[in-house]
């Protein structure tokens, strides 16, 4: 389950790419501090939907799994997003934001399945509170992991 939290830091927030995504914002595509932070607070409007992923999580299986599903296809549908945008030299604001969104729907999804899970998993073993530490050390660590190295990305790559 750490392992979960741990990937998720890759993509959301730190992310690997958010510093750079907020100097690319600034620098190539000329954001202001307001157009910055409505771009950036629409692509996370995503995590205040999490109650209804949870509904949804709890309510439907797929492909006959409750959890093994949604995660491969999370992590998958955002892995392809990621790698699609990569392809693009030149990115149109909406675009941009688009790929944003469906991210961060699937990460805030993993992330809500990650809290079910732990909940059952901790619930049965009666460790509920051990495995809430060690997502929430996985959280810390790999954040703190993707902030160094988001930073050094943007000091290094070319963010266009």
């Amino acid at each position: 389950m750490a392992m979960f939290y741990f990937i998720q830091t890759y993509v959301s927030n730190p992310g690997i790419f958010s510093i750079s995504l907020e100097l690319y914002l600034k620098e190539n595509l000329n954001f202001k501090a307001a157009e910055l932070t409505a771009f950036l607070s629409l692509a996370a409007f995503p995590w205040f939907l999490k109650p209804v992923l949870g509904l949804i999580a709890d309510s439907f299986t797929l492909f006959g799994y409750r959890l093994k599903s949604y995660f491969i296809v999370c992590y998958s549908v955002a892995a392809i997003v990621l790698f699609y945008l990569s392809k693009f030299l030149n990115y149109k604001n909406y675009i941009l934001l688009i790929g944003l969104v469906v991210i961060s729907v699937c990460i805030s999804f993993s992330d809500v399945l990650t809290d079910k899970l732990m909940v059952v998993e901790g619930k049965l073993r009666g460790q509920v509170s051990v495995l809430q530490a060690s997502q929430w050390a996985a959280r810390g660590l790999g954040g703190a992991l993707m902030y160094y190295l988001g930073g050094w990305v943007a000091q290094n790559a070319n963010l266009s």
